[in-house]
């Protein structure tokens, strides 16, 4: 765990505020956006506040990439509130341009006020309290589960939330597969907190502090890979199948740790075993998906929401159908194809690049992809693989569901984007950024 007397300590009790409320963010996050929502708010008000104090403006911080992702992000809710101009539900368009102002509000923040105080070390705690809370949150759900188990009904319903909280399990595999991320991440670099020494003391207590994080962060990982697998996200199988790959890939043929790569891959193999034999229903959706895929069968939900997003995209090129009407267009297509269930749902593409295509056409969706190219070329020419980590969970998630139509995806990405992309990454020779 990060040591918080470390990251407090060089910050002045102006941005230890600061920092203590981007503490709670992250720590409620996990439970409730709406907490969220309104602490983040209070994180703004907070950096005007230090901003007049110190009189001065500017994030020394952010590299020409995320000043290009930032931009994009303000770009976004102007070019939804353009498309209100040739929408006819306004209402709707309206409360579609409100839900997304976050992404405005976020480059405000981190461009125009000072962050040269939130170092790697800062973020990795951020990152530690959201998998902390993660966790106790699976552990909280897991609790339904073995009353489940203990009266012979196992209602993995219960446990994914439909019926005990109200997150979708789309969104919750993108905060698991966070935590993962940041918790292989600090296994794949942890270092000592201190160099060893000839004392024999010093090289004991070093050792033990590495053994003790060490068994800390195993325990985490296989608590969130089990939360993973239970929630049945295939959106966040298939991230954490490609995520874990690649890092055992690195792990073996940069590192030479044959030995940790194989156990990783292991871990992989026995986790997708377990699911399938003790999660039928985990195998039914994993065969109907392929079978589905395979045979183009068009009485699959899924495939039928894709197919009429892209016919009616196709029908309203370049601009689209405006924010408030996207939903109408579709369901007027549902009920002219007497798609019962589609239309009783009011189904959205399930796909965040469609569905941005299909509100505010060809502008709205190269502003969305400048959003994700911009900051991925930063981290491949920087090497940031937690942050690129970070950008394709997102991306594979959006690819199976409109994450930004709900303010629980909203919130998870500009907040955790934001702190990446205008963190300070560069470390002196005597800071421990790697400290547990």
């Amino acid at each position: 765990m990060s040591n918080a007397r470390n990251l407090f300590a060089p910050l002045d009790a102006w941005h230890r505020v600061e920092y203590a409320l981007l503490l709670v963010v992250a720590g409620v996050l996990p439970f409730s956006w709406h907490i969220a929502y309104y602490v983040l708010l209070a994180v703004l008000l907070w950096a005007i506040v230090i901003a007049v104090k110190e009189r001065k403006v500017g994030n020394g911080n952010l590299t020409l990439w995320s000043k290009i992702g930032f931009a994009a992000m303000a770009l976004l809710p102007a070019v939804y509130a353009l498309s209100l101009l040739y929408t006819e539900n306004m209402a709707e368009g309206k409360a579609e341009v409100n839900k997304i102002l976050l992404f405005a509000a976020f480059p405000l923040l981190m461009c125009l006020f000072d962050w040269k105080w939130h170092k790697r070390n800062h973020l990795f705690g951020l990152l530690q309290v959201m998998a902390t809370a993660v966790v106790i949150r699976f552990l909280w759900r897991a609790i339904v589960l073995i009353k489940n188990f203990s009266s012979g009904a196992v209602d993995v319903h219960a446990f994914t939330g439909v019926r005990f909280d109200p997150m979708h399990h789309s969104y919750l595999s993108m905060y698991i597969l966070l935590a993962l991320a940041y918790i292989a991440y600090r296994l794949l670099n942890l270092k000592s907190k201190q160099r060893l020494s000839t004392a024999k003391n010093l090289q004991l207590k070093t050792y033990n502090l590495k053994l003790t994080t060490c068994l800390l962060f195993a325990s985490y990982l296989l608590a969130l890979v089990a939360d993973l697998f239970l929630v049945q996200s295939r959106a966040g199988i298939l991230g954490f199948v490609i995520m874990f790959l690649g890092f055992a890939i690195v792990l073996i043929a940069r590192y030479k740790r044959y030995l940790v790569g194989s156990l990783m891959i292991v871990l992989l193999l026995g986790s997708i075993g377990a699911t399938l034999l003790l999660i039928p229903n985990s195998h039914n959706r994993l065969l109907s998906t392929v079978e589905n895929a395979l045979s183009h069968n068009y009485s699959d939900d899924r495939y039928a929401i894709t197919s009429v997003a892209v016919n009616t995209i196709k029908e309203n090129m370049p601009f689209g159908v405006g924010a408030g009407d996207r939903i109408d267009v579709l369901t007027q297509k549902y009920e002219a194809m007497g798609a019962e269930k589609l239309l009783s749902h009011r189904y959205n593409p399930h796909n965040q690049f469609l569905d941005t295509l299909l509100a505010t056409g060809i502008p709205g969706l190269l502003i969305l992809l400048t959003v994700f190219v911009s900051p991925t070329i930063g981290c491949l020419r920087s090497r940031n693989y937690l942050f690129l980590t970070f950008l394709l969970i997102v991306v594979l998630s959006a690819l199976f569901e409109s994450i930004f139509e709900r303010q629980m995806g909203i919130t998870f990405f500009c907040f955790f984007f934001s702190l990446m992309a205008g963190s300070n990454w560069k470390t002196t020779n005597n800071e421990t950024i790697e400290n547990t």
